[in-house]
């Protein structure tokens, strides 16, 4: 283990993962409320999204620990819930009518740019 260390710090790899084999995500999304987001101008959505991250059994688990395809199965899992109102089929417009023309009244529009005095 030792080799493996000394040869990633000669190469500049190396970095020291105590701190992140020490701490949950959810330790870390809660030190990132309360020392980043009261700064933020709206810190709503960030809550919101915090709030449902810390819910997730992810949570708990140690920041070394988690991989790429930890994070994205709870990304595709929170995609269901971005917005139920999108999902929701929206009425139909009635369909429009069919103006039809009478006598000479086309070219009585084109002559009078559409107004017509006439009373049928």
């Amino acid at each position: 283990m030792a080799t493996i260390i000394e040869s990633e710090m000669q190469r500049g790899i190396w970095r020291d993962r105590a701190e992140s084999e020490s701490t949950t995500l959810g330790e870390a999304l809660t030190r990132y409320a309360e020392e980043i987001i009261p700064s933020r101008k709206s810190p709503g959505p960030d809550i919101a999204r915090l709030y449902q991250w810390q819910a997730r059994p992810i949570a708990k688990s140690f920041m070394a620990s988690i991989r790429g395809k930890d994070v994205a199965v709870v990304i595709r899992g929170m995609e269901a819930l971005s917005n139920p109102v999108e999902l929701v089929g929206k009425p139909r417009l009635p369909r429009g009518r069919d103006r039809r023309l009478v006598g000479d009244l086309q070219s009585h529009e084109s002559r009078t740019g559409g107004h017509c005095d006439r009373r049928y």
